[in-house]
Order: structure tokens, then C-alpha cells, then sequence
């Protein structure tokens, strides 16, 4: 009678994401030549069981990425070493378009709420607390980066959100963003200037910006500002401090005053310093 004389493992040296499956086949090759499917007869055997595990009948699946030698063996015939390569998994971001939002109200976790099947950090662009302009289909991103970044890739995902205009006088808002110039050690605060109203804002001007006691050296104030369009744009002006104001980090109280037509501009608060 024939004798087995060797056994193939196919595919070759396939590769599948994690969680998903291969199905390997086993052939024998006789002494008379002759060949034969031994799929389920063989014994299989994966090198590296974390990296895959493989049933009788020849089912790898991939458990963690990595690579496994997978062999097929029969009255002590034992095949060439098959190579699986089992890559990361990137993950499915689940997110729907938040519903409509009125212009003047901040992105919350209720907008900003992606969901993904495993464990890991979201950072949102724009984040919590921005506060959008008008405008229909605006756009939300999220970069998702896994905790298990062995076995997962970052993923990324957008959606549109609606920012509906509001009507009567409506009310100026005003936010700011510090930053440090890293040639000159200045910080450099960005005043932003919105309107939630129906009618722009007109003659808008800043006559005093303070950090602390300090005033900025640039520019000279008062200083004018663009009117303010309601629901379509924002009126910046670019303030820019001694670094010798304080260290990164520590607190420090910002003040502004100012004017325009509909009325008068006096905002103080706290801020970190870049």
C-alpha cells in the first residue's frame, strides 16, 4: 500500500485582520504519487497560540497580532511551516449627525459622543465648548486612539451638525485663546468676538486689555475691531503680552473693556498661562 510520504499546508502565508478567520487545507502526497485531502485527519497546530488558535478542521482564527507558524501533522509527517500573519483591527467608530443647534450654544457630550467597541481616548475637533458660527453642514471629527494599541489602529470618523441663526438683538460673546510664542516668550491672547443677535455690531473697539496689571505691548490700544456679522464670522484682534507676565502654568487674571454701538465691553475671568 501507498505510504504518506509528505503533507502541504495552503494558502500560503496568508494574512487576516484580528478576530477574523482563515480556512487552511491539508494534502498528502503518497509514495505511488498520489495525493490526497487530509484536512480532517491531520493534527494542527499553531506556533504562537496567542496569536492564533486552529481547530480539527483546519479553522485558524486570529487572537492578537503577530505572526504563528501553523502545521499539519499525521503518522508523524509533519508539514512545512505555514505562515499567518494576523494584523491589527481597526476599530468601527459609531456616531450619528448631532440633531440642529442654535448658534450662540457650546458643543457638549451630547454632540460630541462617539462610541467605539473597545477601550480608548476621543479627541474631538472642534472639542467641548467650542461655540460654531452659523452655517448648515458643518463638520465634526474625532481621531480614536485604542488603548490596546498592539492589537487595534487610531480610527477617525466625521459627522455634520447644523448651526441654525437666531433672531433679535441678540448679544455679544466674547472667548479667548492664549498661546506662547515660542522665538519671543510672548503670550499671545486671541480675542474672539461673536454675535448671537440679528443685526451686526457695529464701531466695535477695545480700549483697555489687561493680564494682571499688565498691558500688551502690541498692539496700541484703543484699537479697533471689525464689526461683527451675526451668525457668519468672528471679529478677532491679536493681543500680545510680556512672557515676563509668568511662568507657564501658573494663573492669572485677564480684563477687557471696551465699546461699540450697541453697548459697552467689560469681561474679566481667569486663565491659565501658556
Amino acid at each position: 500500500a501507498a505510504t504518506l510520504q509528505s503533507i502541504a499546508v495552503t494558502p500560503a502565508n496568508p494574512s487576516i485582520t484580528k478576530s477574523a478567520t482563515q480556512q487552511f487545507t491539508a494534502t498528502g502526497t503518497y509514495s505511488d504519487n498520489s495525493t490526497q485531502n487530509l484536512t480532517g485527519q491531520v493534527s494542527w497546530a499553531s506556533a504562537t497560540p496567542t496569536v492564533a488558535t486552529i481547530t480539527a478542521g483546519g479553522l485558524a482564527t486570529g487572537v492578537n497580532a503577530g505572526t504563528s507558524n501553523i502545521t499539519a501533522t499525521l503518522s508523524g509527517i509533519t508539514s512545512p511551516a505555514d505562515v499567518l500573519t494576523v494584523t491589527k483591527l481597526t476599530p468601527v467608530i459609531t456616531w450619528s449627525n448631532p440633531a440642529d443647534l442654535q448658534f450662540g450654544s457650546a458643543l457638549g457630550i451630547t454632540q460630541l459622543n462617539a462610541a467605539a467597541p473597545v477601550p480608548g481616548t476621543f479627541v474631538y475637533t472642534p472639542g467641548v465648548g467650542a461655540v460654531l458660527l452659523a452655517g448648515n453642514g458643518q463638520t465634526l471629527s474625532v481621531l480614536f486612539t485604542p488603548a490596546d494599541t498592539a492589537n487595534y489602529k487610531t480610527a477617525a470618523a466625521t459627522v455634520q451638525i447644523n448651526i441654525l441663526p437666531t433672531g433679535g438683538p441678540g448679544q455679544l460673546l466674547m472667548t479667548n485663546s492664549p498661546a506662547r510664542d515660542p522665538n519671543t516668550n510672548e503670550v499671545v491672547v486671541t480675542l474672539s468676538f461673536a454675535n448671537t443677535g440679528g443685526t451686526p455690531f457695529t464701531n466695535l473697539m477695545v480700549n483697555t486689555a489687561m493680564i494682571g496689571v499688565t498691558s500688551p505691548t502690541s498692539p496700541a490700544l484703543p484699537a479697533t475691531v471689525a464689526a461683527v456679522v451675526p451668525g457668519q464670522g468672528l471679529a478677532t484682534i491679536v493681543l500680545r503680552f510680556p512672557g515676563s507676565i509668568g511662568a507657564p502654568g501658573s494663573r492669572a487674571v485677564l480684563t477687557v473693556n471696551g465699546v461699540y454701538d450697541q453697548g459697552l465691553i467689560a469681561s474679566g475671568g481667569r486663565l491659565v498661562l501658556p
